[in-house]
């Protein structure tokens, strides 16, 4: 009797691994097929956005340029001033390794603009601009002007403002 069921115990257990390695490989077959049609509609949706996308920009998608090359590009091959001053738009790490020169830049312009009023040089252009980048002059008159005798930045305005319960700024 003992002899009879080691055989039928092995071709039992036999019967088991062997479901068991369909059953692991049809688990394997489903991950792979997911994954492929994940790729395949990410590939898709990422053509079909690149068709989207107006020609002139499609190059920002595979560029090597960094964020700082591109600034820097921007800044020096600006025609004109209100160009140049969209480097205050961006974050000051990506333009502090040429800082003197944009300091240069609006403290010899500064008395210009503000005799020409330009179009583009308006309040909120100004408050962009960190009080180093001002001359000392015109920062003193921003000052005076400004409420509780000191000029906010707006970032700086927008943060007290939230504190206080209010977004007006006042």
């Amino acid at each position: 009797m003992v002899f009879e069921s080691i055989p039928a115990a092995i071709i039992q257990t036999r019967a088991f691994v062997i479901s068991k390695e369909r059953s692991t490989l049809a688990l394997v077959s489903i991950i792979i097929s997911c994954c492929t049609t994940g790729f395949a509609a990410a590939t898709m949706w990422y053509v079909i956005l690149a068709c989207m996308v107006k020609p002139e920009y499609r190059h920002l998608f595979y560029t090597t340029e960094t964020s700082v090359q591109f600034i820097r590009a921007d800044y020096v091959g600006a025609e004109t001033d209100e160009v140049k001053m969209f480097v205050f738009a961006c974050n000051e790490v990506k333009w502090a390794h040429y800082k003197d020169e944009v300091r240069e830049f609006t403290h010899a312009n500064w008395a210009r603009w503000k005799e020409e009023k330009p179009a583009w040089f308006t309040e909120e252009v100004i408050q962009l601009v960190p009080d180093e980048y001002i001359p000392v002059a015109a920062l003193a008159e921003l000052n005076a002007a400004a409420h509780r005798g000191q000029r906010r930045r707006s970032s700086l305005g927008l943060v007290e403002s939230v504190r206080r319960g209010s977004v007006s700024g006042d």
